[in-house]
């Protein structure tokens, strides 16, 4: 999220969501830079530190040094040449013309992750917290927590927002009832994993068949096997991948790889499947920041 300045009022409110690879093909051919003599960039402000969400930061640096920076503390903070300014839960950071936004810790799909409430409006920037149409994974290894999930779900719905902005996906116009969608099918997960212990079903591989009854077939071994999203991808399944986070099209892919469009069609939806991606940039954004593709 970038705002842009010019004395004394908001000129630009900027929502940054573009994987590595699309940012730097775009700051190729037009870098961002000040559309009127007056105007400055003032604060770049991000919502967590996995690749598809912070790493625009680093061009922007570079661009416009001026700016400053703001992240809540994280990880991967030490492997990005950007000098942060460290955020903290309940900061206000006042924009140009006196607008605010409040920061408000949401850990749970990350340890930094963070939403920013302009309260003027009652608009809440969420990052990760929600994806309308699909879920959001907490991936333990990458220091995700359910419970803390859960209970960032329960602080933003208590808050009663007028509207989300996700990075990912449509505008959330009814943050109450998608909320408590969310945290209902969460909970019903986790009772569907007590009764299953209580029937006897004391195994990974017993209790993901009875609890994913609607699962593809095709995907139910990668998943009883603990495969990762990596292992789950077959070769060619990443080759077109990494083809769709270059930009190309259904039509550029089938004639790269001299395969038909509709061949490409089957392999991006089993792709979708597997990483539980509700849209081709969605998929991108995941294996960028699963490190499944460069």
């Amino acid at each position: 999220m970038s705002f842009w300045q010019s004395n004394p009022i908001v000129a630009v409110n900027l929502i940054l969501e573009r994987s590595p690879h699309e940012l730097q093909r775009a700051w190729s051919r037009q870098p961002v830079r000040v559309v009127c003599s007056d105007a400055r960039l003032t604060h770049v402000l991000v919502t967590h530190g996995h690749h598809d969400h912070s790493d625009g930061a680093v061009p922007l640096a570079r661009a416009h040094p001026a700016a400053a920076l703001h992240k809540y503390p994280g990880a991967r903070d030490r492997d990005q040449p950007v000098p942060w300014q460290p955020l903290g839960d309940g900061d206000v950071i006042v924009t140009a013309g006196d607008e605010r936004l409040i920061v408000l810790h949401t850990p749970g799909h990350a340890p930094d992750h963070v939403a920013f409430l302009h309260e003027a409006s009652g608009t809440m920037f969420t990052g990760d917290l929600v994806t309308l149409g699909s879920s959001v994974m907490i991936d333990i290894s990458g220091g995700g927590d359910l419970r803390q999930y859960l209970a960032s779900l329960e602080r933003v719905r208590a808050l009663a927002p007028a509207r989300l902005l996700p990075a990912h996906g449509p505008i959330v116009t009814d943050p109450h009832v998608v909320l408590t969608a969310y945290l209902d099918h969460r909970r019903m997960r986790e009772g569907q994993v007590i009764e299953a212990l209580r029937a006897g079903r004391s195994d990974v591989p017993a209790i993901a068949e009875s609890i994913y009854d609607d699962l593809d077939p095709a995907l139910m071994p990668a998943f009883l096997t603990g495969k990762d999203q990596n292992d789950m991808l077959t070769g060619r399944e990443r080759e077109i991948l990494q083809l769709l986070a270059d930009g190309m099209s259904n039509a550029d892919v089938a004639g790269r790889l001299f395969i038909s469009q509709e061949t490409v069609k089957s392999h991006v939806r089993h792709i979708l499947a597997k990483l539980e991606a509700d849209t081709r940039t969605h998929a991108v954004a995941i294996a960028l920041r699963e490190a499944i593709i460069d």
